[in-house]
């Protein structure tokens, strides 16, 4: 999911709805729509809801159905690091070398929600630092994401955040060029 997003699956990003009336991952209790619960396998979804079901991690339901679900801003960086931990050398070779901007972002106001609304509560909340994860790893992530990330669009028409190491080559250059 984008940064400051709605409530949406979390298989594929439909919105859902965020109240306790919402549809939830039998497992996790995190938010998937109808169509992905009749799902029996969950590609996107399965790594965090281990995180989240070993953690005991929960999700809290908003008090309106539209309302931006700001615990969801933690989704796509967890995905990243996951992804770390499940292919290390995919991270070296194309992840790790891509821009992150952390000396333009330590210190900022930026960094600092991020150490509080990401950082802590994937460390804290999700428990992290069991994974040997820090919080400047996590800070990296979320620069990479903020540097390098795409929005596109599913095939339902809504919105996601995509990294693409080697298409995120192209974008940095002041000049555009192609």
């Amino acid at each position: 999911p984008k940064v400051n997003s709605y409530c949406c699956c979390l298989e594929c990003y439909y919105p859902v709805d965020g109240t306790a009336s919402g549809s939830r991952c039998e497992k996790c209790a995190w938010p998937l729509c109808d169509d992905c619960l009749k799902m029996d396998e969950l590609p996107v979804h399965s790594r965090e809801c281990e995180v989240f079901r070993n953690a005991k991690c929960k999700f809290y339901n908003l008090s309106e159905a539209d309302a931006i679900s700001l615990q969801l801003d933690c989704i796509t960086p967890l995905r990243v690091l996951l992804a770390m931990k499940a292919n290390p050398q995919r991270w070296k070779d194309e992840v790790e070398p891509m821009e992150h901007h952390r000396n333009e972002r330590f210190g900022s106001k930026a960094w600092a929600a991020d150490a509080q609304n990401i950082v802590a509560y994937l460390l804290q909340a999700c428990k992290l630092k069991e994974m040997e994860i820090s919080d400047e790893l996590i800070q990296r992530v979320i620069g990479i994401l903020e540097v390098n990330a795409f929005e596109a669009k599913t095939l339902k028409g809504d919105f996601a955040r995509c990294l693409y190491p080697k298409l995120a080559i192209l974008t940095h250059s002041c000049t555009a060029n192609t």
